[in-house]
């Protein structure tokens, strides 16, 4: 029967529905499945590059480097959006892929802003403090019903003239779990 029901129909031809016909309704009731719908959506919007140089310098020639560097409040802003409305829970993880980065540096981001409710009673929280973001998948913050326009913040740590000069590049990757 390949997982489909067979359906008889009284007083109608033969009585059994044509198997294109049984697999086109499965489809229609898997496609109503509240399971099967869309559970959100996260969109970000933002990217932070800093050029360490001769202006860096602490206290000019021979001197180290500034070792923090931190962007402006809403460097990045993220949307969640497409909740089933303000009771849907959800939570953000964070994780980085590096293309070439130096080891002795880390970064960090934190949420800035709690954005603007899409939902009556929509929520958000956690994340307010830095996180030092790391190629494992963690969690950032959290919430429920639609956010727009959170403010994130980025944060480098850890550089000095021990850290040869260079291009560093990562790809920070925020993840929208359903709860």
């Amino acid at each position: 029967m390949n997982g489909y029901y067979e359906v008889e129909r009284k007083n109608e031809g033969n009585g059994r529905m044509k198997p294109t016909i049984r697999a086109f309704f499965f489809i229609i009731l898997l496609s109503l499945n509240p399971l099967c719908l869309p559970a959100g959506s996260i969109d970000t919007n933002g990217s932070w590059s800093e050029t360490i140089d001769a202006s860096d310098l602490i206290a000019g020639a021979g001197s180290n480097v500034n070792s923090t560097y931190t962007s402006p409040g809403d460097q990045a802003t993220v949307d969640i959006t497409l909740t089933s409305g303000a009771l849907d829970e959800w939570r953000v993880d964070v994780k980085k892929s590096d293309s070439t980065w130096h080891s002795s540096t880390h970064l960090y981001l934190r949420r800035s802003s709690d954005g603007t409710p899409g939902h009556i009673g929509a929520t958000i929280s956690g994340g307010t403090s830095y996180l030092e973001v790391t190629d494992i998948d963690q969690a950032f913050f959290s919430g429920s019903g639609d956010r727009l326009n959170v403010g994130i913040q980025l944060r480098l740590t850890g550089f000095s003239i021990q850290v040869p000069p260079g291009n560093y590049s990562t790809t920070v990757t925020l993840t929208f779990i359903d709860t």
